[in-house]
């Protein structure tokens, strides 16, 4: 049986995006019908972003915005050379991306961009946006939950956990934070700034 890793609708729900080893396929739901594109290498994650002019694609190889209407990629954003992950912020017209254990944060519309090095002191395990798109969370092998105000390079808030943590997650309302650290789960009250 086939298999899809997974799905993401458009910012207006029109159309959907998955994903299966090579392809990628757009399905219109107004016009019923599938655009399928067939990329040089496994496609690991796939999102709209940029008013759903783009894709932002994640492959074994690299993370790039593919523009839709070209069926090109239109902007190579990082070389994938070990285990890396992103999400989109809340507009979809940025991404927080994990680099070992270091952050970047990059315009997908521009050419803007803040890096954090040494985010963390073990590789980053998982990154993701607060839903008003001013914070990051992160969880890492270095047993650490750290949240981040974009524009700074320090953290507002460092959480040390006994063991490792492979995700971390803000509540919609911000008032709380979830994270797992190896097979037990934690949330905690969060009062962001």
């Amino acid at each position: 049986s086939l298999c899809f890793n997974d799905s993401y609708a458009s910012s207006d729900c029109k159309k959907i995006c998955y994903f299966y080893q090579n392809y990628i396929y757009i399905y219109d739901r107004e016009s019923k019908k599938t655009v399928k594109l067939l990329l040089p290498e496994q496609v690991i994650k796939a999102e709209f972003c940029c008013n759903d002019q783009k894709l932002l694609i994640l492959t074994e190889n690299r993370l790039a915005t593919w523009d839709i209407k070209r069926s090109c990629f239109s902007k190579v954003l990082a070389s994938i050379c070990e285990r890396t992950d992103y999400c989109l912020s809340p507009d979809r017209d940025s991404a927080a991306v994990i680099s070992g254990n270091s952050i970047i944060i990059m315009s997908l519309s521009g050419d803007g961009e803040q890096h954090i090095s040494d985010a963390h002191d073990l590789r980053i395990n998982s990154i993701a946006y607060s839903s008003d798109g001013k914070l990051l969370i992160t969880s890492s092998d270095d047993c650490t939950v750290k949240v981040w105000k974009l524009g700074y390079e320090n953290p507002l808030l460092s959480i040390k956990t006994k063991k490792e943590t492979s995700c971390a997650r803000f509540s919609p309302d911000m008032r709380k934070i979830a994270y797992v650290s190896y097979l037990d789960v934690y949330v905690r009250d969060f009062l962001p700034l």
